[in-house]
């Protein structure tokens, strides 16, 4: 496989992920699972930007998915 279709094939995963977030949160009636799936839902086109091996940004923090900083400086590269 070539490295553009690598690439390639990693944003579409990556989306595709953000996609499956956004419709979990949507089933789900917890606020607690539905603000995590909403986050994660924000992060994986995050990370589809940024490419396949690249450092996490900066911003980003695991362990409370807060991830508005990171969108800015996502957009800004």
């Amino acid at each position: 496989m070539s490295e553009t279709n690598r690439v390639r094939n990693f944003e579409l995963e990556c989306l595709r992920i953000a996609v499956s977030c956004s419709n979990m949160a949507a089933d789900v009636t917890d606020p607690a699972l539905k603000a995590h799936y909403l986050q994660m839902a924000k992060l994986w086109p995050i990370l589809a930007k940024c490419g396949i091996g690249a450092d996490i940004p900066a911003g980003i923090h695991f362990d409370s998915l807060q991830v508005a900083q990171a969108q800015t400086s996502a957009t800004r590269h």
